[in-house]
């Protein structure tokens, strides 16, 4: 207890916070009380991530007294109810967790002890924060109370689940259709449903906003999935949020990029489909945010195609809907015993072995209903007795290279994605000191495209029509422009080309959008190009990479310097 103790104090001492003690008062924390909060809650955040923290608060919420969690867990639901707001159920008992374990210390943050540039001015909020409190405690501080009611109200923000109106939030909101043109750019893509993605992330962004500027960290539990199955998205997304970047003025940490990246890799993985009434119906209920449901149902999407798919991310919403109307429900919480024969407990982010269960199980409940397939640790278990694991590969490892055989079909596109160096080869690489304007720079940087039969000559007309149509949105920084068309107009194979020119070429003749190198690019779907392009983007975020490139005078330069940014 006392090395506890120790540690736990020096890890205060760097945030400015003192743990003192005396035998009349016991333990008592000194400092900055917005400070001193943010770390409960830090703390608390990380307790719920194992069963044995979870029971730990639970078990001294019930030494203080028995119903305290389940008492303000009611009264912030029967709030979240009366004023209509929606938020992401699984972060809510952080926040009870949190006011049923400090209710004692309402009133000592004083207004100026706490401030935030973007107090929510949705009303809605700020009334439900003040009825929480007028219930836990009596306001004899009006200074106090004033603060009390503005830090719930803004602890409340970082949980909010859409509902929101773009007016309270215009600046966040111009943000999210920046960074949406943003992604549109750099990962040369152009997304069907362009409004309600905008729509999407600027619900994502203001809870955001909200927990960055508090300090409130988010859980990293699906960060390493994340990262592994899609870092290509997770680069392009985190060059892509530089707007949000210049309006909180401080570091994005890395989980709440991976939480923008599930959006994006949702909404690019996502190819709607035309209902059909000859193949199986799924519910998808996923209530840990707009996000983690968008990427679900992508990745349920590329698991079963012969399968509709409904989303919701609220179980009222599920009992509203007949039961005969859907065959499965995919859910990220366990459900009531009601759906016992259609429910699939799944996570947001699942790995080949998940996958391979999930498959499974679909196949005996819904294609082949009373027939066992074995699954992967059945099969193991099988061979174990008759093989011989080589030094060094692990028995985790077996489990991996079955379940990706299983998934094959699954993860064939992944593992055949072309590498930047690759479609940028010496003859894709031109240099030229001719003066030219954008419509035929754009044409000569993508003549070795058309010449080796990347794209069609229509391809090359498609691209200036897209500037023309939508302005200068290929212009994707530092004097860089990457035109690009869709799949449709023209273009064969994927494949990259490359002009530097030793005269800045105006895009639409505009000052602002001076161009010295045009990067063509020749996608034939969504995804393929992503792994160059995300190696692209790594190589343009750096500055050491960027200036190189921006002074190479030879094609080995060029591809010196992008052979720099692959994996």
């Amino acid at each position: 207890v006392i090395a506890d103790i120790k540690r736990l104090r020096s890890s205060l001492k760097k945030d400015g916070i003192s743990l003192n003690y005396s035998r009349q008062s016991g333990f008592n924390l000194v400092g900055s009380e917005s400070v001193i909060r943010r770390i409960a809650i830090n703390y608390i955040t990380q307790l719920q991530e194992t069963e044995t923290g979870i029971f730990s608060l639970l078990h001294w919420l019930f030494e203080i007294r028995l119903d305290h969690f389940a008492k303000i867990k009611d009264l912030c639901l029967a709030k979240v109810d009366e004023f209509n707001l929606s938020i992401v159920l699984g972060r809510l008992d952080t926040i009870v967790f949190f006011l049923a374990g400090s209710v004692f210390r309402l009133g000592n943050l004083n207004r100026d002890d706490f401030s935030l540039s973007a107090f929510p001015s949705a009303e809605n909020i700020t009334r439900a924060s003040l009825e929480v409190l007028k219930s836990l405690a009596d306001p004899s501080n009006s200074d106090a109370w004033i603060g009390e009611v503005k830090y719930l109200a803004c602890t409340l923000m970082t949980i909010l689940n859409g509902r929101l109106a773009h007016n309270d939030f215009k600046e966040l909101y111009a943000c999210s259709d920046e960074v949406v043109t943003r992604m549109e750019g750099l990962a040369a893509v152009k997304f069907p449903d362009r409004k309600a993605l905008i729509n999407n992330l600027f619900f994502h962004l203001v809870p955001a906003y909200f927990r960055i500027n508090m300090g409130f960290s988010m859980s990293d539990k699906f960060f390493a999935s994340i990262q592994q199955q899609y870092g290509d998205i997770y680069r392009l997304t985190d060059a892509a949020i530089e707007p949000f970047r210049r309006i909180l003025k401080t570091a994005i940490p890395e989980e709440e990029i991976g939480y923008f990246t599930i959006l994006f890799g949702g909404a690019m993985y996502h190819v709607k489909q035309p209902l059909r009434t000859d193949v199986a119906s799924a519910i998808i209920v996923c209530p840990n945010g707009l996000s983690s449901s968008f990427i679900l149902q992508a990745e349920l999407n590329k698991l079963f195609p012969l399968m509709n798919f409904k989303a919701t991310g609220a179980i009222e919403d599920l009992n509203s809907i007949p039961q005969n109307q859907f065959d499965v429900v995919f859910t990220t919480i366990p459900l009531d015993e009601r759906f016992s024969d259609q429910e699939i407990i799944v996570t947001p982010i699942m790995t080949s072995l998940q996958k391979n269960e999930v498959q499974l199980r679909v196949q005996e409940k819904v294609f082949q209903p009373g027939i066992s397939f074995p699954n992967v640790k059945e099969i193991v278990d099988v061979l174990k007795p008759h093989i011989i694991l080589r030094s060094g590969v692990s028995e985790e490892d077996l489990y991996q290279a079955i379940a990706n055989k299983m998934n094959k079909r699954t993860n064939q596109k992944e593992d055949v994605r072309p590498m930047l160096t690759e479609l940028i080869t010496p003859e894709m690489i031109q240099f030229t000191s001719k003066r030219m304007d954008w419509k035929k720079a754009i044409a000569v940087a993508a003549k070795p495209l058309r010449d080796f039969g990347f794209i069609e000559e229509r391809y090359i007309e498609a691209m200036i029509q897209k500037v023309e149509q939508y302005g200068a949105f290929i212009h994707i920084g530092k004097g860089i422009a990457m035109p690009h068309a869709r799949p449709e107009d023209g273009a064969r194979k994927v494949g990259m080309s490359i002009l530097k020119v030793a005269n800045p070429v105006l895009l639409l003749g505009q000052d602002a959008h001076a161009i010295t190198i045009f990067i063509c690019l020749s996608a034939v779907d969504n995804t393929t190009h992503l792994r160059a392009l995300s190696e692209l983007t790594t190589v343009l975020s750096d500055e050491k990479s960027l200036n190189r490139l921006l002074s190479a005078k030879s094609k080995e330069e060029i591809i010196t310097v992008l052979s720099g940014g692959e994996d």
